[in-house]
């Protein structure tokens, strides 16, 4: 099966189809959410990243294969077949024949083979990159034990304190990372400079967007993000995974208000950070102030008391015709 070049197009055609149409679906739905959910929002983003897992692990519910026209059991096909070609399709019914068979496109030779083999190696080579680069930034944090010392100032926020005890989460401030960050172990660093200058209101809202990221696991869901990127490496991921990024640290940003701080503080902090990074012309290790453009959207909508967003016909037409197709290629692949 290998040897057949319809057998890597097959693959790659599917997971497209699978990632991008349900990333269309989901920017649907999310047009017509609240805004301000921004946790919902970021876990709804995950969806088409699951949807490329279960279109390689479970075929029989692939969403890729369902509208892939090189695949045998595609709804796809088979609407084009019964339309258009029935007598074609009671054929191939009754001999168990595949289409491409049918046509003579099933081919085989080992250069096929080899070059299934050599796309499947260069996955494995990009994963390997992502793990190798986090177990690198994972003992570049451990190499800081000489450069950092623990951050002793006292917090007032009973709230903080607790997760904080909960979590067995420590404070360190260093010359050498650029902005606030989380660590695997769920210790936080801050900058030297920055910690110096952030009064206590702002000092707290920071730890408390920190202890959101700890409590949701974040950086741990990141590398399985950037793992499953760097597997299906043909897809184009970037804007998508940014945006994945920018509703989880908008999430924290949102969630500081549990804490009974003001987002205000939480802006005056961001803003302060920013600044910091601007001077030393520095590119930010962390995601806290990593892009102007998306530093902008942050503030205002700390800011900002923006309306939620309304359900229109439009979408409402966009999610029923959806489903419509879905529930019909789901009786089709039963049938």
């Amino acid at each position: 099966m290998i040897n057949s070049p319809f057998y890597l197009i097959s693959i790659v055609f599917s997971t497209l189809l699978a990632f991008f149409t349900m990333a269309a679906l989901v920017e649907i739905v999310l047009n017509a959410l609240d805004r301000k959910k921004y946790r919902t929002r970021f876990l709804m983003r995950l969806i088409p990243y699951g949807t490329l897992l279960m279109d390689r692990i479970f075929g029989c519910f692939s969403l890729g294969n369902w509208f892939n026209p090189l695949n045998c059991e595609s709804c796809v096909q088979k609407v084009v077949l019964e339309a258009y070609y029935p007598d074609l399709q009671q054929y191939l019914s009754e001999n168990q024949v595949s289409l491409l068979r049918h046509l003579s496109f099933e081919n085989s030779h080992m250069i096929f083979g080899v070059v299934f083999y050599l796309f499947f190696g260069i996955s494995l080579f990009k994963l390997a990159q992502v793990v190798y680069q986090s177990v690198s930034v994972n003992r570049a944090l451990q190499g800081l034990k000489n450069h950092r010392e623990e951050y002793l100032r006292p917090i007032q926020n009973k709230s903080l304190q607790g997760l904080l005890g909960q979590y067995q989460a420590k404070i360190w401030v260093t010359s050498e990372v650029s902005g606030p960050m989380v660590a695997w172990n769920k210790d936080i660093y801050l900058p030297k400079e920055i910690a110096a200058g952030l009064d206590q209101q702002e000092f707290e809202s920071i730890l408390a967007h920190e202890m959101e990221h700890v409590r949701w696991k974040d950086s741990w869901v990141n590398l399985v993000l950037r793992g499953i990127a760097a597997a299906f490496w043909w897809i184009p991921m970037e804007s998508w995974y940014r945006s994945v990024e920018q509703d989880q640290e908008m999430a924290c940003d949102a969630k500081v208000v549990r804490y009974d701080l003001e987002e205000e503080y939480l802006a005056s902090a961001l803003v302060k950070v920013s600044k910091e990074l601007k001077i030393k012309s520095v590119k930010a290790f962390c995601y806290f102030a990593k892009s102007s453009g998306r530093t902008k959207n942050r503030l205002e909508a700390l800011l900002s008391d923006a309306a939620p967003y309304k359900i229109t016909g439009y979408y409402c037409l966009t999610v029923l015709l959806a489903t419509l197709i879905l529930l019909v290629c789901f009786i089709l692949k039963t049938n």
